[in-house]
């Protein structure tokens, strides 16, 4: 792995609150370090401390964030963590009978992180005095009388120095101190010496990752230049809410309109604590610059998989595996691997213009994919190399059925591209194959932005650049005629990922 030189582009990794369906994010993250290890042929898996210059959680986010950032954990050894820390918590021998505000005793958590920190020997503050360039972490936090704005609990120095003092355990309570699960956690000021309480910051903050992008401008500065932000979920959900009638006052229409009042409330609560809307802003302000931010979260387990149950984590950790094996995600994922390690990203963004952008500034590419031309009429080729082609590419009656792949190589400006051109054209005529379709490969952004024109000129429907890839790439592995691709001026290390299925 590429030691950190204080001037590479940083890659920034946040994480949702959601109690014990953290396991998915981890198990989601866990399979992203395993693609860098394979794409690079590392004797080890990577730890996100060494590819993520900044890491930020929310509630078991935050806990995650500890793990993975100051206690400088791998993957495998936080799944570990993290199996044992939700069952010593959430098991009902940590039930606090008689109390309908705190459901669980907030020691066990207090004794499960302590144990762990000792056993790591890093040190007890949440404040890393080593300062690494990468795997810097943070937490968020709630003053539990004034919700509102949250404040962070950082293992490096932030802009203000109010947490300097504070131990690990404290800021994991603090983090994980959700309302009705646990009592809130009183944090001291280190620079005001004064105490508060402190409760997760789910409740407009469950989605961290505004949070992440602002504490990176302010630690690296808004000319750094941005590698990915990767934003992982614990699962989302369906709300509905169903009609109230009036029924007078029988025992049948008071039930009814006590499961409405219980729906609106749960409604609200969701709405509250949704992760979903600062992904789709951030989604829609990147639009266009595909490579610069991934999210991941399993279809509906909010739903399937409740906070606390700690007994469906086995579940959970199937879900996801399901989750990641699908057709438009392993491509995805392989694609994140492969832009966290990239020394020069494609979409060639500053972390100042992805904090704080608005509609009316402009984030600057030259990344713009070349459209297929046809041959031109002073070409000329040796027939022999058409004819190897076509011979290479024409099934004939054969039955055979494997994908074939040919690379033409040489200097610029032989007449490769001329070479794929005609030799389509040929296959074509001779009925060969039904479609072509021309992918710009100089990068990433520009395989994209061809996929996304292929898919509008089939009328394949009309989304964002990165939906309308995958839609492409779903659609192409699913047609019954042969098709022929051309990768035009293919710099890309590993074309598998975007290719159809």
């Amino acid at each position: 792995m590429p030691l950190s030189n204080g001037n590479e582009a940083i890659n920034l990794l946040s994480l949702d609150g959601g109690g014990v369906r953290g396991a998915s994010s981890l198990v989601i993250l866990h399979e992203i370090m395993l693609k860098i290890k394979e794409r690079h042929d590392y004797a080890d898996i990577p730890k996100p401390c060494d590819i993520f210059h900044l890491i930020g959680g929310t509630s078991t986010g935050g806990l995650i964030a500890i793990m993975l950032g100051r206690l400088r954990m791998s993957t495998e050894e936080a799944l570990h963590e993290y199996d044992e820390c939700a069952q010593k918590i959430f098991s009902n021998k940590n039930r606090k009978r008689g109390s309908l505000s705190e459901w669980y005793k907030a020691t066990a958590l207090e004794k499960v992180v302590e144990d762990l920190v000792k056993r790591r020997g890093m040190g007890k503050l949440m404040r890393d005095p080593t300062d690494q360039p990468k795997g810097k972490a943070f937490v968020c936090v709630m003053p539990a009388k004034k919700i509102g704005e949250p404040r962070l609990v950082r293992s490096y120095q932030g802009s203000d120095n109010w947490d300097k003092d504070l131990q690990i355990f404290e800021a994991a309570r603090a983090t994980t101190a959700a309302s009705t699960f646990f009592k809130p956690m009183e944090l001291k000021d280190s620079v005001t010496e004064e105490s508060a309480a402190y409760i997760y910051a789910a409740i407009g903050c469950n989605n961290p990752v505004d949070y992440v992008l602002k504490e990176a401008v302010a630690t690296f500065g808004p000319n750094r230049r941005l590698g990915c932000i990767v934003s992982i979920g614990t699962g989302t959900r369906n709300t509905e809410v169903g009609r109230s009638r009036r029924r007078g006052f029988s025992l049948d229409g008071l039930k009814r309109r006590g499961k409405f009042v219980m729906g609106m409330l749960g409604a609200l609560k969701n709405a509250a604590t949704d992760a979903e809307t600062p992904h789709q802003l951030l989604e829609h302000k990147l639009n266009g610059h595909l490579s610069a931010y991934f999210r991941f979260s399993v279809p509906d387990a909010a739903d399937k998989v409740k906070l606390d149950v700690y007994k469906k984590v086995a579940y959970l950790k199937t879900l996801t595996t399901d989750y990641l094996a699908e057709e438009e995600i392993i491509p995805k994922v392989q694609e994140t691997a492969d832009v966290l390690e990239e020394e020069s990203p494609d979409h060639k963004l500053t972390l100042g213009h992805v904090h704080g952008l608005d509609k009316k500034q402009i984030i600057p590419t030259d990344a713009k994919a070349q459209l297929m031309d046809t041959t031109s009429q002073f070409f000329t080729a040796r027939d022999e190399t058409l004819d190897r082609l076509v011979r290479y590419f024409d099934r004939g009656e054969s039955k055979d059925t494997e994908r074939r792949e040919f690379m033409l190589h040489g200097m610029g400006g032989v007449g490769k591209s001329q070479i794929a051109l005609r030799t389509a054209e040929m296959l074509k005529k001779n009925g060969s194959v039904k479609h072509v379709f021309w992918i710009d490969g100089s990068s990433t952004t520009t395989v994209d932005q061809s996929y996304a024109n292929i898919a509008l000129d089939k009328g394949w429907g009309e989304a964002s650049t990165r939906e309308l890839k995958r839609l492409a790439l779903r659609k192409i592995g699913e047609l019954s005629e042969e098709w022929f691709i051309i990768f035009d001026n293919c710099t890309i290390r590993d074309r598998i990922a975007h290719l159809p299925l």
